[in-house]
């Protein structure tokens, strides 16, 4: 072994001819070109670059003398050494080895495609505080963020605060405690929450396989490090320290695991930190870490504090204080409504797209976690199965009891316990029989993992279930076989032996969906739920409802209760819901978790029953009893906030909460319900205007909404109110084909000079924006009556009107091109807000 240093002095004395190198080199020279050098070498060199690329030029230049072929050699033997050593760096390894494993792999209900198919653009958003909400305080609109279209507003924050993640570094951010002016931040720390399975961690390997392919970041980053958090939980450390997470996160099963640790450290320390980008991927995994008092509290402290660091996270994880005032907070949304259509062609094909989306309008709960991926996934997978009867499918667990079943009938062929022949006409029954003891230790393993906040099973929790399932499982295996065979389970660390194999379920939301059967299975057989105290080792009781006592309010459970829900017979059912309203009893002071809860639960069974209307009054109260909160708001605006609630609300309500409420809640479209657009419809018969011209606005996004409510909105065409008339106007406008009575009223209002030029500039946009439904034969009598009104108004006397007349005109692409040329070089200056919005929020 030759030291570098060594190695200059040598090349120093070779240049001034001393004999005894000549005769070292004339030996090696030997070795190696008679390969009688059967030892490696290892070349220790220094960091700087020059240095190696000149010693070998010099032994190059040595060819000039006697011995200049024996010099070439070994400066290929040297070139070779350099090469190996590396490609054998730890930065090389992680790029060539971990990443090109199975560790950037989309697991995917289907079966898998090309990789690169499934890696999506995810709509993120700027994270929007939650606080109290100013009210009117006027019998007519004023400004105020709630006013004119604010539904609208809220509505379109997202794209207002979407983020393309793309260029997120490509200018530092700027801290909130520097001064104006000052230098730019060095450092690049970015939270983005997101609720389970809406791509968060198919986002943290998009982003690598984006640098990986030189695409993203590859001039501000020489490595991106993706930790996984919850590989975190499958290790025993011996130092606490990001040496030894690195040594289990990166290079476990490595034969030089230990210094390629060390030297990755070195790596990041030495760039400070600047030229590493890390991505800590479900901090929510590893909560219990952020407790000052864990042996890992200071390593994934100092882990978060890195210079440049993507975090992603669960809604209700807290961020240690010294971290989150660094963060620039996200919010993960899933895929937006046009891109579900082309997602859903990459997985089913374009054939039964349309079945799918027509499913998902009409059901409204499937419609709105059909934006989280593995949702759609889990809808997609039934539809490519043609024995699955998708009209019996009404909520989230009824979608996963179905895709579970299809996914056991390939596991049972998978493992042998019956033939592909019969599995496909065997009934659901039998095909439960043969995998039933399989299928009750997933089961005991969910729940134990959910109790002890484990989502990482080691060996000792495998064996642990196995017997405390007391299952005869000897003749499906090994454990580590038949585990792994499965669709539900994962390895989470592919460089560790199959025998010591750390399995986690595929998606956490199937280890809470057979966590809820484990709890359903037991308490309608009437037993007490038995788990593994993961920490003792020792097998441990709970009964069902001391369970839900105990963590109602807690988030982490959220959404297997929601399951147990949707599994429970009804008598249980009662049960449940009794047992949500034990302590605390002071229900309407309750933080939104609670009826958050009970929200998502009344989704998972769809018939009216005392319950249930008692539940349904309660979410109204508690909303109106805190409405000016945004909590309230949040709940009141989601997609599964019951109907009849809604009605409870804006027929009880007072004025004040019923103008504060109704700005937050979703648009109606094509995919609301019947009930939800009565309701709304029910307000245009409301004495106050401002209810009346906010109910329009909320059919401001519906394309093609049935007749009764377009005929509706058409009616309040004789209100004396402006705002309620120019909304009126505004909305129908933007409606395809209006009926010719519909469009000559329009006309009307718009030279009616008592109107006011703002209503006018309502009209006149809304004939511009009918003329292209006019262009049919049968219609050309009212296009020329339209043509030559936009005409006349073009010379108005109101230069609001005037310019709108114009705009309209000079978008016509079938007028002559110098009437459209004379519009054009009007010298009246165009509005820039459309006046049906604007001046109706003024």
């Amino acid at each position: 072994m030759i030291k570098i240093d060594y190695l200059h002095q040598l090349i120093y004395d070779a240049n001034k001819g001393s004999s005894p190198l000549d005769d070292l080199v004339c030996d090696f020279a030997g070795l190696v070109c008679f390969d009688k050098f059967k030892s490696k070498i290892v070349f220790f060199y220094e960091t700087k670059p020059t240095k190696i690329e000149a010693a070998a030029q010099d032994l190059k230049d040595k060819e000039q003398t006697s011995n200049g072929d024996a010099f070439t050699r070994i400066a290929g033997t040297l070139q070779r050494l350099v090469k190996e050593a590396v490609e054998e760096s730890p930065d090389s390894w992680i790029r060539n080895e971990y990443y090109a494993g199975p560790a950037l792999k989309i697991t995917r209900l289907l079966d898998p495609s090309a990789t690169e198919q499934y890696f999506i653009d995810l709509e993120i958003v700027k994270a929007k505080p939650r606080q109290s909400v100013p009210q009117y305080d006027g019998p007519s609109p004023v400004k105020s963020p709630l006013s004119g279209l604010a539904h609208r507003e809220f509505r379109t924050a997202d794209e207002k605060l979407s983020v393309n993640l793309w260029k997120l570094f490509d200018k530092p951010q700027k801290t909130d405690d520097q001064e104006k002016g000052n230098q730019e931040k060095k450092s690049r720390h970015v939270l983005i929450r997101g609720p389970a399975g809406v791509g968060k961690t198919t986002l943290c390997k998009n982003i690598v396989h984006e640098f990986l392919q030189g695409r993203l970041w590859a001039e501000l980053f020489t490595r991106v490090l993706w930790l996984p958090l919850r590989n975190l939980k499958q290790q025993s450390f011996v130092d606490y320290n990001l040496s030894e997470i690195f040594r289990f996160g990166f290079f476990n099963g490595h034969r030089s695991a230990d210094s390629h640790s060390k030297l990755l450290l070195r790596a990041v320390e030495d760039g400070g930190g600047s030229d590493t980008l890390f991505i800590l991927d479900g901090l929510d995994e590893v909560s219990e870490f952020l407790d000052s008092s864990h042996q890992l509290y200071r390593s994934l402290l100092s882990l978060l504090e890195q210079r440049n660091v993507i975090i992603t996270t669960r809604p209700h994880t807290a961020v240690p204080k010294e971290v989150k005032k660094l963060c620039l907070e996200l919010e993960i949304t899933g895929l937006s409504p046009d891109q579900v259509p082309a997602y859903l062609q990459t997985v089913v094909g374009a054939s039964k797209v349309l079945e799918i989306q027509q499913f998902l309008h009409k059901h409204r709960l499937d419609q709105s976690l059909a934006r989280i991926p593995i949702q759609l996934d889990a809808l997609a997978s039934l539809w490519n199965d043609d024995s699955n009867d998708t009209k019996t499918l009404r909520t989230m667990t009824g979608v996963y009891q179905a895709v579970v079943q299809q996914l056991w009938k390939k596991d049972a062929t998978r493992l042998g316990k019956i033939t592909e022949a019969a599995a496909a006409d065997a009934p659901d029954t039998e095909i439960n029989k043969c995998m039933e003891p399989l299928n009750n230790l997933l089961q005991q393993l969910a729940f134990s993992g959910m109790y002890n906040g484990v989502v990482e099973f080691q060996q000792r929790h495998q064996t642990t279930a196995i017997e405390s399932a007391n299952l005869s499982l000897k003749d499906w295996g090994t454990p580590h076989e038949y585990l792994g065979s499965t669709s539900f389970l994962r390895g989470s660390d592919h460089l560790t032996p199959s025998s010591r194999r750390v399995f986690h379920y595929s998606h956490l939301m199937y280890q809470e969906f057979f966590a809820a059967q484990y709890i359903a299975r037991q308490w309608e057989n009437g037993r007490e739920l038995e788990y593994c105290d993961f920490n003792t080792d020792k097998q441990k009781t709970i009964s069902p409802i001391e369970l839900l006592q105990q963590h109602k309010l807690d988030a982490r459970y959220n959404i297997m209760f929601r399951f147990l829900m949707g599994l429970l017979n009804q008598e249980k059912r009662a049960c449940f819901l009794e047992a949500m309203e034990m302590e605390p009893s002071e229900i309407l002071g309750l933080t939104a978790q609670w009826p958050e809860l009970i929200m998502h639960c009344l989704t998972e069974f769809d018939y009216q029953s005392e319950k249930r209307t008692h539940y349904e009054r309660t979410l109204a109260e508690w909303v109106l009893h805190n409405y000016e909160s945004g909590d309230a708001l949040m709940l009141a605006r989601d997609a599964e906030f019951p109907d009849e609630s809604l009605k409870i609300i804006f027929s009880e309500g007072s004025l004040e909460r019923k103008r504060t409420i109704l700005p937050y809640l979703e648009p109606i479209t094509v995919c609301s319900s019947d009930t939800k657009r009565q309701i709304i419809m029910k307000l245009f018969e409301d004495p106050d205007k401002i209810l009346v011209f906010r109910a329009i606005e909320m059919f401001s996004d519906e394309s093609n909404f049935p007749d009764t409510a377009r005929d509706a909105i058409f009616e309040l065409l004789r209100d004396e109110d402006p705002n309620v008339l120019k909304t009126a106007i505004y909305v129908l406008g933007e409606k395809p084909n209006l009926p010719d009575h519909m469009v000559e009223k329009i006309i009307e209002i718009s030279e009616d000079p008592r109107k006011g030029p703002s209503v006018r500039g309502t009209a006149v946009l809304s004939l511009g924006n009918q003329l292209g439904f006019l262009r049919a034969p049968e219609r050309s009598n009212l296009l020329n009556e339209t043509l030559e009104t936009l005409r006349r108004l073009s010379r108005d006397a109101d230069q609001e009107v005037r310019s709108w007349a114009r705009f309209a005109l000079r978008e016509q692409s079938d007028l002559p091109g110098s009437e459209r040329e004379m519009y054009a070089s009007s010298d009246d200056g165009m509005l820039i807000d459309s006046p049906g919005l604007s001046e109706s929020a003024s």
